[in-house]
């Protein structure tokens, strides 16, 4: 049976992963998460932060539970440039590592966002928003971040609005439509299982054609 480790023991990242999985497996498996709390990430990763905080998760996983097949960490960051919110996935199995994230695929400002491509991957921040989370003090040390999120900010302008899945209400906050986090993580990582198998059938091509190369 395989068994299969998320870096975090939040109910909506677990929530969302089992089912990405659930599409993939065609037959039993062991899941479960770690409490990665300790590690002394920020509540709020930025930009690049958001990978090395997901990279920090992985290695923390991988390092100290060695009896599990697939290791996963997931972690949500805010893009500073382009406004938007994201989520990096990181993936480690058969001894390669790799991640996922739809970050770069940034749109012009004026140009309508593609929401029937990227319906959830990739979340635009009204500015106001952003502006209101880079006026506080960032993280001296460690991946770029903050302390606070953007859910605790607007939780403080509306106390009815869920810290973690402030996306599901934009609607109320201004004339956007409504997300949900658990749609974000689970499309990533159902794309992020499927480009981690892709590396892995190219890495068993490489492998047998250098195996055969070195046939006389």
């Amino acid at each position: 049976m395989p068994r299969i480790l998320l870096a975090s023991k939040s109910d909506l990242k677990l929530k969302a992963v089992r089912l990405a999985i659930g599409i993939f497996s065609s037959g039993p498996y062991y899941f479960d998460g770690v409490d990665c709390g300790d590690l002394g990430l920020p509540s709020q990763p930025i930009d690049e932060g958001t990978f090395d905080c997901a990279r920090a998760r992985l290695d923390h996983i991988v390092k100290s539970h060695k009896d599990y097949d697939h290791y996963i960490a997931v972690e949500s960051g805010i893009d500073t440039k382009n406004s938007t919110d994201f989520c990096v996935i990181m993936t480690y199995c058969k001894g390669l590592y790799s991640h996922f994230s739809y970050r770069d695929m940034a749109f012009p400002r004026d140009m309508a966002f593609p929401r029937d491509i990227f319906p959830n991957r990739v979340i635009p921040i009204p500015r106001e928003w952003l502006e209101k989370l880079l006026a506080q003090t960032p993280r001296a040390e460690g991946p770029a971040g903050y302390d606070i999120t953007l859910g605790d900010l607007i939780h403080e302008q509306d106390s009815s609005i869920d810290t973690k899945n402030w996306m599901a209400h934009m609607s109320r906050l201004g004339p956007y439509r409504d997300y949900d986090r658990s749609d974000q993580i689970g499309e990533s990582v159902y794309d992020s299982v499927k480009h981690h198998n892709s590396l892995l059938a190219k890495a068993d091509l490489f492998a047998l054609i250098s195996c055969l190369s070195g046939v006389q």
